[in-house]
């Protein structure tokens, strides 16, 4: 080793290297391109996340618009208002926020549209700007002068600012549009457009008193050198007591920032493969390189040339050609980034949000080259152990004879454990920002062994089936394209590998596209609820129904709403259980603490649920007082509370000051997925009747025409009833998962390519093989066009046995997915899809394969003798 390390520093050795190289160096510029597109890859994705990054961390309080905020699904108490008042001692501003979806309309001849009505104070947000169109419509707003909207909702509306809409019981003017909104606290606004208003003019439409989904929050500035983190921690207990949630600046930029580590780690992930696919490609293309200069080492082993410098020498090459494949690569990144800072430019005409700036990570490119130098070397370490081997006596023997040597090499195994352990390095550094790390790396490194063990297999078996199954009786060109599948040096293994995990990662991401459109798919809901009625009061629920089927619309049920808490768990208060555990240590969440549950009363199970014990309790009345009322509980949530059949638990009804027992009498399965009304408890009819806060309807409509028809009769007659187009929510995700698989699918084309790069490095590396047996065989009498139908045959061979095996592990991945989204329901697996793309796959690889050894047909028998 000690003098390994010497011979690296040698003048000679890296003369050597460079004068060995000759013969091939345009060859060797192309393996090392097998890792260009990994390397970029790494590159591309680690400045994006260090822009948005950097741009978050500049911009935190942005994020919230406040340095914390505090929200209650109800009114604030008068607890709850002392202690925002002692909140509000330690800061210098403080502003409210009422918000709740709604109907909002404006032309007559549209229908009124879902939206998240938010009215603020005048002061919001203390950090960060609100950029409206035109630019004074957020004062005239908070003077109380109308709404300002998104452009998307008044292009929907056919409107333009100035139009009249009805909020509730008011007319209010559109006083514009919002360019850059402040920040919502909110993950509900997302699924509607929002509507700002003046938190005074809000109170006044009569919307506010009915609300079943209303936020109220409260924004504080602190006073400087207050921590908002260390105030919450103080009052963490009594805000949980008051049923209050918190979020500061930096706990909102943390959870953004996370967010933007779980998709740089997925992204990454492909690049990652693609840089392994590059350094697989590198190890083969070195192995035939080796093999080829074998003469040359045992030459120099005669002239006095050390196994250490004559290894150094081959060493110094693959390290070169590492550096070189690098350089290429973080070009590549910088065009990426350029391109990628232009294609964004339309879609945020006035800027990318938070000010990210699309620039070059030095941080990022040096990561990614370091990977890159540091992948290709270890992968190529494998093939260079060969030249540690080789005797003097080579030089006068055939080379091939030596190089089986290297396969008993007991470094060969160090070798393996060493490049396992730099994909689980690279793997770990790239997500060691996220929770379980090494987890996730070894995940990876599972998935990675697991699938190259399946194409080693496929390969390995392809070879012995080869053998066994050739026979003499068929046909010339056949047996030689067979044969050339098992024959000495053959890229079989190294082929099923590059072009197989390729088409595993193109084939796997176009097939769950495939499968979550059909889970999407308008045709699969046609009998299912597309239209979902909240907030009708209780004795309007009969207009309602009889109003909906009168415009076309199919009424499906409908679910009266008592909202509750549970308090004492067996004997035992929640809060206790949630901070200590019982007697055996199991714990509560605190989810469960704070939750409001939204439960109902019916007498049997839905569609989507499935009673797995106990028994179903279709009516029930009190034999004596205070006796436990009998519910059905989702199995998940009792697992959750540490309870099963028989046990007793406490509810306080919200708003009403009732405790009620209660007793778990059977335990369902919900199908949380489906489009109906599921609840996690559900009690028996008469016991609830007079604790209905609201009622939720569900119906069907054939289209949206009945839709719009429904949405303005309601509108008119019951302004206060939200409906909600479950139809246009589906249409949204389904635009979002197009868009995101289009992402998913660019990055997985760098495996594809990265696949296609090792394919011509592989076959160009071979080029010499075959022209060697090209000359033999028309040495022996065999015509051109034979010559050119054994490699098709070859080609067609390798290529089908490797996509194959890509996508029959595909096929095993996504059917495991199918199975996972629609859980028992028949789904149509994309057969037809998937055959006409591996078709396809092969089409192109045998192309290519025959396009990069055009010529070898046409070498004359002579070059025989002349090598002889």
């Amino acid at each position: 080793m000690i003098d390994f390390l010497r011979q690296l520093v040698s003048p000679w050795v890296w003369r050597m290297a460079w004068r060995d190289s000759r013969p091939a160096r345009w060859r060797l510029l192309l393996f090392s391109s097998s890792i260009v597109f990994g390397v970029a890859a790494l590159a591309t994705i680690g400045s994006l996340r260090e822009n948005l990054n950097s741009a978050l961390g500049g911009q935190a309080k942005s994020l919230l618009g406040a340095d914390l905020m505090v929200a209650s699904r109800e009114p604030f108490s008068a607890e709850s208002e002392n202690l925002l008042a002692d909140f509000r001692r330690q800061s210098s501003d403080e502003v409210r926020e009422l918000s709740f979806t709604s109907m909002v309309g404006i032309a007559d001849e549209v229908a009124p549209k879902l939206v998240t009505l938010r009215g603020v104070e005048p002061a919001f947000p203390f950090f960060g700007s609100v950029v409206t169109e035109p630019a004074a419509a957020w004062q005239q707003m908070q003077a109380g002068g109308g709404i300002i909207v998104e452009p998307a909702f008044l292009a929907s509306m056919n409107a333009s600012v100035g139009d009249l809409a009805k909020v509730g019981s008011l007319e209010l003017p559109v006083l514009g549009v919002v360019k850059e909104a402040p920040p919502s606290a909110s993950g509900f606004s997302a699924l509607s457009p929002t509507v700002f208003i003046s938190l005074e003019k809000l109170e006044s439409t009569g919307l506010a008193g009915m609300r079943s989904l209303a936020f109220h929050r409260a924004y504080f500035q602190l006073n400087d050198g207050v921590n908002a983190e260390q105030l919450v921690e103080a009052n963490g207990a009594k805000m949980t007591e008051l049923k209050l949630t918190q979020t500061t600046a930096e706990s909102r930029s943390e959870n953004v920032e996370q967010a933007i580590d779980y998709l740089y780690l997925f992204l990454n992930l492909v690049g990652i493969s693609a840089l392994f696919l590059g350094g697989i490609g590198v190890a083969g293309a070195i192995h035939v390189h080796v093999s080829e200069r074998l003469a040359s080492v045992a030459t120099l082993r005669c002239l006095g040339c050390s196994a250490a410098r004559s290894f150094a020498v081959y060493f110094v090459q693959c390290v070169a050609l590492g550096f070189i494949g690098v350089g290429f690569g973080l070009l590549l990144a910088w065009v990426n980034l350029l391109a990628l800072g232009a294609v964004l430019a339309n879609y945020f005409p006035a800027g990318l949000p938070f000010g990210v700036q699309l620039s070059m990570d030095v941080g990022a490119f040096i990561q990614g080259g370091l990977m890159g130098v540091i992948v290709s070397t270890v992968f190529a370490l494998l093939p260079l152990l060969a030249v540690r081997r080789v005797s003097p006596l080579a030089a006068i023997r055939k080379g091939e004879q030596f190089q089986s040597q290297g396969r008993r090499d007991p470094l060969r195994w160090l070798i393996y454990t060493l490049m396992v352990a730099v994909v689980f390095f690279v793997a770990w550094f790239d997500s060691r920002q996220l929770e379980r790390a090494w987890i996730i790396a070894g995940a990876y490194i599972g998935f990675l062994l697991l699938a190259f063990g399946v194409f080693a297999a496929v390969g390995l078996l392809l070879r012995k089936a080869c053998r066994w199954l050739m026979r003499p009786s068929w046909p010339f060109v056949l047996r030689q394209g067979v044969a050339a599948l098992y024959r000495p040096n053959n890229q079989t293994g190294l082929f099923m590998m590059s072009i197989g995990m390729g088409v595993f990662f193109m084939l796997t991401l176009i097939c769950m596209q495939n499968i979550l459109n059909q889970w999407l798919d308008p045709e699969r809901m046609a009998e299912k609820p597309n239209l979902f009625f909240v907030d009708v009061p209780p004795g309007e629920m009969s207009g309602v129904s009889t109003m909906v089927a009168e415009q076309g619309a199919t009424p499906l049920g409908n679910a009266p709403i008592v909202s509750m808490r549970i308090t004492d768990v067996k004997g035992v208060g929640v809060r206790q259980l949630a901070s200590q555990g019982d007697a055996s240590g199991h714990k509560i969440p605190a989810w469960v603490v704070r939750r409001e549950f939204r439960s109902t009363y019916r007498d049997q199970l839905g569609d989507s649920e499935e009673m797995i014990a106990g028994e179903w309790i279709s009516s029930w009345s009190a034999s004596q007082k205070n006796e436990a009322i009998p519910v059905s509980l989702e199995q998940k949530m009792a697992d959750d509370l540490g309870v099963v059949i028989g046990d007793e638990l406490s509810i306080s009804i919200e708003g009403f000051g009732v405790s009620l027992p209660i007793r778990v009498a059977n335990l369902r399965e919900v199908d949380w997925r489906s489009l109906n009304l599921n609840f996690f408890m559900i009690f028996p009819p008469g016991v609830l009747d007079d604790y209905v806060s609201y009622d939720v309807m569900t119906a069907h409509s054939a289209g949206p025409e009945i839709t719009a028809d429904v949405q303005k009769a309601l509108f008119e007659k019951f302004p206060y009833v939200n409906t909600i187009d479950v139809s246009l929510i589906l249409s949204a995700v389904q635009q979002v998962l197009a868009g995101a698989s289009r992402a998913v699918q660019a990055m997985a084309m760098l495996t594809v390519l990265t696949g296609a790069l090792v394919l011509v490095a592989l076959v160009l590396a071979g080029r010499r093989v075959r022209i060697r047996e090209s000359v033999l065989l028309r040495t022996m009498g065999a015509s051109r066009r034979q010559i050119t139908q054994v490699l098709a045959s070859e080609y067609i061979l390798l290529s089908s046995m490797a996509v194959t095996a890509g996508a029959g592990l595909s096929v095993i991945a996504c059917y495991l997915l199918g199975m996972q989204v629609f859980q028992g329901e028949a789904f149509v697996f994309p057969w037809l899809l998937m055959l006409a793309t591996s078709v396809g796959f092969v089409i192109v690889i045998v192309s290519l394969g025959m396009l990069l050894s055009r010529g070898i047909a046409k070498r004359p028998p002579l070059e025989v003798l002349r090598s002889a």
